[in-house]
């Protein structure tokens, strides 16, 4: 007998002794072109996932009697939110190649046509429309008057010290980040590999894979913080390094995955095409062969993988204002040139604005900060309280008008030019009660990646509680941001890690029945955390 026989029969003998679960349901990585669901983990957090999903096979697939049924049973299953992990859905698989598989089943996260809240009809609506219009009003006028004070005592309507260190060394950053988009295409090259068979990936594939995520991340730290640059472009060069990171992550993962049951199914038509006549091992052969067939149809109608390994395909993703891979996303038929000039012209207004209120507000501030690093500490102390009273009112501005020009402006912007059809950047984080709940409305794209590569792969491959699970991605979180305040001011202290770790705590505190009964408290106890938190942070770093 040859070696191909002997290793088929052990694939047989092991399905025989596997252990029958008819009333289990099957899960799938299930993705839609229609829409995205997103709830369901309580906190953000950065890139990386714990382990590598690798296929994993439940026991018994659902009977559906008709497509509409099945249909039905996919649409009332994705409106759940949350990943439902079963131990006694897996068995293991025997393949010729001696292989053990394992597969994670994502809960799927929906991608729909939507708009951003501010560009919503129903928003224009709104009895409280007004406010939104006069916060505009209010900034305008602000700016402009500091434009005039300036120009009365100085003869110059702003000073271009923050405009220098915008302009020093662009040409070099600029340079820099294109050398970093190019570094991602090792990802795109390394799936080509997988494809071929050249690299299995539930082997070497998907450790090289990580491998690289580490060489990626460390290099460019090491470029953004020994690289000589401003703190500006440190910074960006950090945040758009974690966001290419989290890109080639999700691509490599889901297309990793895909891979690993389009050869689970090539493995059970080949045992199939043996005409075995017993029963018990034919049904396991049939009940896998059908499991695999529909969570391959479930991702797409229109393309399957591997036909979605392309280099176009590839690049899209890297355009997308959107940090989490799948088959299919929904577009737009066109480019409304005037959105785009909309949003460009409120980018680029905002980014003056943004500079006026550094220059004149936050930057004298930070001079007399710094000068009194040299001072004793008690002296220090003494100086705080008031240095800090100085600094909230023109910090809280500037957290608002950042927030509006990445969120609203430039995400919009790039969506529309790549006629992205989700635009739902953020959600009305502004009406927090619960600490968890802003976690989820504030940044949506890092909550959508970090809810199915770090919170729901924690769960799935290491077998943590829900409650770990929100830990673990909280910790990371922390880690990352601690990184950024690394990155921008070269020393660590904590701060920034400690301040992230009381959301759990304050989490837990705002579900107390008196939030819930009063919810106008939590939401002025979440206004007064973020009103002084950033202001405290930055003041702490530049200070001690």
């Amino acid at each position: 007998m040859s070696s191909s026989d002997d290793s088929e029969q052990s694939a047989i003998a092991s399905l025989s002794k596997l252990p029958k679960h008819p009333k289990h349901k099957r899960r799938h990585l299930r993705t839609s072109s229609d829409s995205w669901s997103t709830s369901g983990l309580d906190s953000p957090s950065t890139p990386s996932s714990p382990a590598p999903p690798r296929p994993l096979r439940p026991s018994k697939t659902e009977t559906l009697a008709s497509s509409s049924k099945r249909d039905d049973e996919i649409k009332s299953r994705t409106s759940r939110t949350g990943t439902e992990y079963d131990k006694k859905s897996s068995v293991d698989l025997q393949f010729p190649s001696g292989k053990r598989r394992t597969k994670i089943a994502y809960k799927n996260i929906i991608h729909k046509h939507e708009t951003t809240i501010f560009d919503s009809p129903e928003f224009r609506k709104d009895i409280m429309y007004g406010f939104y219009v006069l916060f505009w009003v209010i900034l305008g006028t602000s700016t402009i008057r500091a434009l005039i004070v300036n120009y009365i005592s100085t003869g110059r309507l702003l000073e271009d010290n923050v405009v220098r260190i915008l302009r020093r060394d662009i040409f070099k950053v600029a340079l820099t980040d294109l050398f970093m988009y190019l570094c991602m295409y090792v990802t795109y090259f390394l799936q080509r590999l997988v494809k071929a068979n050249i690299v299995d990936w539930q082997g070497i594939g998907w450790k090289l894979q990580y491998v690289w995520h580490f060489t990626f991340l460390l290099t460019f730290i090491a470029v953004a913080r020994l690289g000589d640059y401003p703190w500006i472009a440190r910074i960006f060069l950090l945040l758009h390094s974690l966001t290419m990171l989290m890109k080639q992550h999700s691509y490599a993962m889901y297309n990793g995955h895909m891979h690993a049951i389009e050869n689970e199914l090539v493995v059970c038509q080949s045992l199939q095409k043996r005409h075995i006549h017993s029963g018990d091992v034919m049904d396991e052969i049939l009940d896998r062969m059908k499991f695999c067939q529909e969570e391959i149809d479930i991702q797409s109608k229109s393309i399957r993988y591997p036909a979605n390994l392309g280099l176009k395909n590839f690049f899209m993703f890297t355009m997308y204002p959107t940090l989490v891979y799948q088959l299919e996303l929904p577009r737009t038929s066109h480019i409304r040139w005037w959105f785009v000039a909309k949003k460009a012209t409120a980018t680029l207004a905002l980014f003056v604005i943004l500079i006026i209120w550094s220059e004149q507000h936050i930057h004298p501030i930070a001079v007399t900060v710094i000068n009194l690093r040299d001072k004793p500490l008690s002296t220090r102390w003494r100086e705080y309280p008031l240095i800090l009273s100085d600094l909230i009112p023109p910090f809280f501005v500037v957290y608002l008008i950042t927030f509006y020009l990445i969120w609203d402006a430039i995400l919009n912007t790039l969506a529309e030019l790549t006629c992205f059809g989700d635009r739902l950047f953020y959600r009305d984080w502004w009406n927090t009660v619960q600490w968890d709940q802003f976690a989820r409305d504030w940044n949506v794209p890092v909550y959508q990646f970090l809810y199915r590569h770090v919170y729901h792969s924690s769960i799935a491959t290491m077998h943590v509680s829900k409650f770990q699970g929100m830990v673990t991605t909280f910790m990371l979180s922390s880690v990352f941001h601690e990184l950024a305040m690394y990155v921008i001011f070269g020393r660590l202290r904590g701060y920034l890690f400690g301040f992230q770790l009381l959301q759990l705590p304050l989490g837990l505190l705002s579900r107390q029945k008196i939030f819930q009964k009063y919810p106008s408290l939590g939401i002025a106890l979440f206004w007064f955390g973020i009103f002084v938190g950033p202001s405290i942070l930055t003041s702490l770093y530049l200070t001690f």
